[in-house]
C-alpha cells in the first residue's frame, strides 16, 4: 500500500486521466455524499469504497509519488 494515508485532488488527476477542476468537482461531491467536512483530509479507503478502485490501481497510477 502507499506510504501515506490521504490522496489529493492531484493524484486524483493522475488516476482517471481528468482535469484538474474536474478532479475538485469530484472530490466536493465525495465530501457532500460522505459528509466530510471541506477542511478534512479524504484517506485513501475512503476514496477506494467510493471509487471503487483497488489499492493497487492507485499504487501503480501513483508509482514514484509516494
Amino acid at each position: 500500500m502507499l506510504k501515506r494515508a490521504v490522496i489529493y485532488p492531484s493524484d486524483h488527476v493522475l488516476i482517471t486521466g481528468k482535469s484538474d477542476r474536474q478532479a475538485q468537482r469530484d472530490f466536493k461531491k465525495i465530501r457532500e455524499k460522505l459528509k466530510i467536512e471541506n477542511v478534512n483530509y479524504i484517506g485513501i479507503q475512503t476514496y477506494l469504497k467510493y471509487t471503487g478502485l483497488t489499492p493497487e490501481d492507485i499504487k501503480e497510477a501513483l508509482k514514484g509519488r509516494n
